[in-house]
């Protein structure tokens, strides 16, 4: 479990060697569920707040809300949202 402070760190060191984000090489390199677990967990170190907030904007995009996700995402990062 890495502090978000040394991902920050290793993300500048790797733009710098590769001339891109540890994001794009997610990106790049995994697909599906795991490409979305690990942007997700990666998110949810370096900026939080906004990756809660596409969270909650993916359970609101489509024609229907996802209701139980919606409700799901909420109560679980509260912390996180504005009083």
């Amino acid at each position: 479990n890495s502090p978000p402070e040394y991902l920050k760190m290793v993300d500048a060191k790797y733009v710098e060697k590769y001339g891109y984000s540890l994001w794009r090489a997610m990106e790049k390199e995994l697909s599906g569920y795991a490409e979305k677990a690990a942007v997700f967990t990666f998110g949810m170190k370096i900026k939080p707040a906004e990756t809660v907030a596409k969270l909650l904007e993916s359970t609101m995009a489509g024609i229907g809300t996802d209701e139980l996700g919606l409700s799901a995402a909420v109560v679980r990062y509260q912390r996180l949202l504005p009083e």
